[in-house]
């Protein structure tokens, strides 16, 4: 009986210590599937991090501006812009209009740049100077671009683009568009190829300004020119249709109004 009771209790250890390393090599399975799953995860994270913002980045800026052909501004000019607000993205050459002088004649390989504002306010005017090794100079300015707004802006000249020179910023100034709260009373409306601007206060407004660029669409401007209208007063009530040389429905955008002094 005591050898019998001696080999159930033997058999009884033997299983229980057989279902402890069971358990044991069970979790050592468990925690190296888990371990090989977050690092798996973590290469995946970091692998989007690293995709994403390049993909999002040329979905904002060069796919924008079809015809536009360069590399990141850091590789092809020396220095940076004063004003980090004015994100400065790309330089290179573009074919297709020329805008800058307000003719919007065909163009080929025109010294152009593509900056973005990520200032809160509207960028009411930027100017740059950059030259090449041999003292050559290009002039570059941009005018009323909203906050967000990404422009493609080319040389003042139409001076072309040299692939493989080297570039250096010379010198840059900026201004930006003070918010004047009393303008929040004109509302604006493009309709039909003309503009409308309605005055909603109890008072006459007046000299205004309404600015306007061209607009490729979302963010996206074309040239650094911007297009003024002067409306000298505008009664309370009072919805004035203006129409402008320039201004084409779809193509052309509001980016910013400004009142002015009387003469």
């Amino acid at each position: 009986m005591k050898t019998e009771k001696s080999r159930e209790r033997k058999t009884t250890w033997v299983i229980v210590i057989g279902i402890f390393i069971l358990l044991v090599l069970a979790a050592g399975f468990l925690f190296r599937k888990t371990s090989n799953s977050k690092k798996d995860m973590d290469k995946t994270a970091d692998k989007t991090a690293d995709e994403v913002p390049e993909e999002l980045e040329e979905y904002m800026t060069k796919n924008l501006f079809p015809g536009f052909s360069g590399e990141e501004a850091g590789e092809t000019i020396d220095g940076s812009l004063s004003n980090s607000e004015i994100f400065f993205e790309y330089a290179g050459s573009y074919e297709g209009t020329f805008y800058e002088d307000g003719n919007q004649k065909d163009t080929k390989n025109v010294f152009s740049l593509i900056l973005t504002n990520t200032a809160e306010q509207t960028l009411e005017v930027m100017q740059l100077r950059i030259e090449d090794e041999d003292g050559e100079s290009y002039q570059f300015q941009v005018s009323c671009l909203p906050s967000g707004g990404t422009v493609l802006v080319q040389e003042l000249e139409g001076k072309a683009f040299q692939k493989g020179a080297s570039y250096r910023i010379v010198r840059d100034t900026f201004g930006f568009l003070d918010q004047d709260q009393g303008l929040a009373a004109l509302e604006t409306r493009e309709e039909d190829g003309k503009i409308f601007v309605t005055n909603t206060s109890a008072s006459q407004m007046g000299p205004i300004q309404v600015i306007y660029k061209n607009w490729e669409g979302a963010h996206a401007y074309l040239g650094g020119i911007a297009y003024r209208i002067q409306l000298d007063s505008i009664k309370p009530g009072e919805t004035l249709e203006v129409s402008a040389v320039h201004y084409q429905e779809g193509e052309s955008k509001i980016t910013g109004m400004k009142q002015t002094v009387k003469e």
